[in-house]
């Protein structure tokens, strides 16, 4: 890994590493953190419960990458709102990789959210994966074809927990929006 830091070129090289080893949680996480401190540019953690992926996007690269994200990545929410519903939340990660979770209030072709899909599923995994990576574009109050919300679906259910994670939800979803309407309108 070579960069900047402070004005100054730095490497860090460690010998016998291929790009499929892995490295201990401890090391992943104080390269993340001296990453997010220290490097301009965006960090992008995908994190399952035994492995972590990371995406460092340089500063001068940032708008290229949404850009190319816009231009050659497609949101198939169909196939979103179906790895939510059954499927593996690996699956779920290269799609949030591919199309970005800005996206991810979007609806399927049969009116149905995809936050919506994975609390009915009851798939804790794929719950997970939009908890971490959904957020903070993540909205419960956005209502699908038939007119619920994940907060109404949740109720329905009985789960408690859930609702308490939607209210979390909710609450970073504000900030979010107004952060982003506040950006857009400078």
């Amino acid at each position: 890994m070579s960069f900047v830091n402070k004005g100054q070129p730095t490497s860090f090289k460690i010998e016998g590493v291929d790009d499929s080893d892995w490295v201990s949680t401890f090391f992943g996480s104080a390269m993340s953190d001296f990453a997010k401190k220290n490097l301009p540019g965006t960090w992008i953690e995908f994190i399952g419960e035994d492995w972590c992926t990371a995406l460092y996007i340089p500063e001068d690269a940032i708008d290229d990458f949404k850009q190319l994200q816009k231009d050659l990545m497609k949101v198939d929410m169909d196939t979103i709102v179906d790895i939510c519903r059954e499927g593996d939340p690996n699956y779920l990660l290269a799609e949030f990789l591919a199309t970005g979770v800005e996206n991810i209030n979007i609806s399927n072709s049969q009116g149905e959210l995809a936050l919506n899909v994975a609390i009915k599923s009851g798939n804790t995994s794929i719950l997970w994966v939009l908890s971490e990576q959904g957020r903070p574009c993540l909205n419960p109050h956005a209502k699908d074809g038939s007119g619920k919300s994940a907060f109404d679906i949740a109720n329905e259910l009985g789960l408690e927990d859930v609702i308490d994670g939607l209210k979390d939800f909710a609450e970073d979803y504000e900030s979010w929006l107004e952060t982003k309407q506040n950006n857009q309108s400078h």
